[in-house]
């Protein structure tokens, strides 16, 4: 698939975060104390690391991508698209799906990642099933110009995520949108 390799490409190292031990998926798991992002990131640069991956990998010809969504769209913009065509799910997330972190104390989607692949985990905490995911996440920012958007990134790594379908978090299986229309930028 086009999208993980573009994506695997902008990872700086072979280096990865480890699989969380059992108590740290449980912390992942509680509303109270989940992490919903990190300092030096924003609600819109997992985002605009997933349309730079899009882009790149779906482009044609100079400023065409047929990449589906927009480069601008925010992690709450993904989801939404993703509702209202049908694409956007709680089972077990296939390669190459989109996750979608909810913040229970934002009431909003937050942080946007790629699956590598993904494992159920057993219901043990009172929240129900959840999926041990390995992904790729990244940090990019969005340059719009007066005729073209730029996303620069910033970094991008393989780790582990917890996702938990009771506490809001999704997947976007966005390959199963066929998209028409290009997107515009350089």
């Amino acid at each position: 698939m086009l999208f993980l390799t573009a994506a695997s490409a902008l990872v700086t190292s072979d280096s990865q975060v480890r699989r969380p031990g059992a108590q740290a998926q449980r912390m992942d798991r509680n509303p109270a104390t989940r992490h919903d992002g990190e300092a030096h990131d924003s609600v819109r640069s997992s985002a605009a690391f997933i349309a730079n991956a899009g882009y790149w990998a779906h482009r044609h010809t100079p400023g065409c991508s047929s990449w589906p969504f927009p480069l601008d769209a925010d992690c709450d913009a993904l989801a939404n698209i993703g509702r209202t065509r049908g694409m956007l799910g709680v089972g077990l997330p296939a390669e190459g799906d989109i996750y979608l972190r909810y913040s229970q104390a934002e009431h909003r989607f937050t942080r946007a990642c790629i699956v590598l692949w993904a494992i159920e985990v057993p219901a043990s905490d009172g929240l129900g099933v959840a999926y041990d995911c390995h992904v790729i996440e990244g940090s990019a920012e969005l340059v719009v110009g007066a005729e073209s958007v730029q996303t620069n990134v910033h970094w991008a790594r393989r780790c582990w995520v917890t996702s938990s379908p009771k506490l809001g978090d999704g997947f976007l299986s966005w390959t199963k949108f066929q998209s028409t229309s290009s997107r515009r930028a350089a």
